[in-house]
């Protein structure tokens, strides 16, 4: 784990925190309590407490959990599953999955709109990001992109 303490320009190594062999996912609650890890080969996320740096949960939510984001309140988490073709809907709180939405193209990258009514997920066999309206859980549009889209970026344009 590499914390960036608030006076260091660097990061600096703070402690190590085994969750298996093959973590990628990696995302922090909105209120700084938690650390979500998603482990690649059992298909389980890691629930870390910054506060003690210990396992405090763990849950799983499909084949390959890689990559993961909270909504702006922390209630709710959003989990790509690329082998699975899932999007998860977790309820942070209870640890549950609440729904499950099948995405052809292999979800990877996620990122809200800045009113978070929106999630737009990249589908990096597709070349093309796929806009999740989050009330219905269901897509609404496509938009063509690069090359095996997977990290991505929200802007307005001006």
């Amino acid at each position: 784990t590499c914390i960036m303490p608030d006076k260091s320009p660097l990061p600096q190594y703070i402690k190590k925190i085994k969750v298996g062999s093959k973590p990628e996912a990696i995302e922090l609650t909105p209120d700084n309590r938690e650390v979500w890890v998603g482990h690649n080969e059992s298909g389980m996320v890691y629930i870390i407490n910054t506060g003690s740096d210990q396992i405090m949960d763990s849950l799983k939510t499909g084949v390959m959990p890689i990559r993961i984001k909270f909504n702006a309140e922390g209630s709710k988490a959003y989990i790509s599953d690329p082998p699975a073709n899932e999007l998860v809907e977790i309820d942070v709180k209870k640890r549950e999955v609440l729904r499950r939405l099948k995405l052809s193209g292999a979800p990877v990258g996620l990122i809200f709109d800045p009113q978070s009514k929106f999630l737009y997920v990249a589908l990096t066999k597709e070349n093309r990001i796929a806009k999740i309206e989050l009330s219905t859980f269901e897509v609404i549009s496509y938009a063509g992109v690069g090359v095996n889209p997977d990290g991505i970026a929200y802007a307005r344009i001006r």
